[in-house]
């Protein structure tokens, strides 16, 4: 399965699913800044964190509970920079996953990027709100 998702990347953003995968949490932002500069920012990153969120599921089926971690706060950095550029249908979409995504990353415990990037969005949605 894995190989699948490597190729679905290759294929839509130019970009190598385990290199993406490897990449750590801090390192995000300049993945996004990457994805940005190619043009296709809506469509890539959005693409990259629904496969990290697939990556995730395959991780816990496996046990691997660390990558799964890493997985999924890349794929809530990258859905968070990101929902702007969605229609207002999509954005409610991706708002449920992104609350979805906050509440698991909160149980994760008390490593302060987590709870900076988590307390981030909840002010920020409270504020939209």
């Amino acid at each position: 399965m894995t190989t699948e998702l490597s190729q679905c990347l290759i294929q839509f953003a130019d970009n190598d699913w385990h290199f993406a995968k490897r990449r750590s949490s801090h390192s995000t932002g300049k993945t996004l800044d990457l994805i940005h500069a190619s043009g296709r920012a809506n469509f890539d990153s959005i693409l990259i964190a629904e496969l990290l969120l697939k990556d995730v599921e395959l991780n816990e089926k496996k046990g691997n509970i660390s990558q799964a971690i890493v997985s999924r706060l890349q794929a809530f950095c990258l859905l968070v920079d990101s929902i702007k550029f969605l229609g207002p249908e999509e954005q409610v979409e991706y708002r449920k996953k992104l609350d979805t995504i906050a509440s698991d990353l909160e149980s994760v415990g008390e490593d302060p990027y987590i709870r900076d990037k988590v307390a981030g969005y909840l002010s920020a949605k409270a504020t939209v709100q």
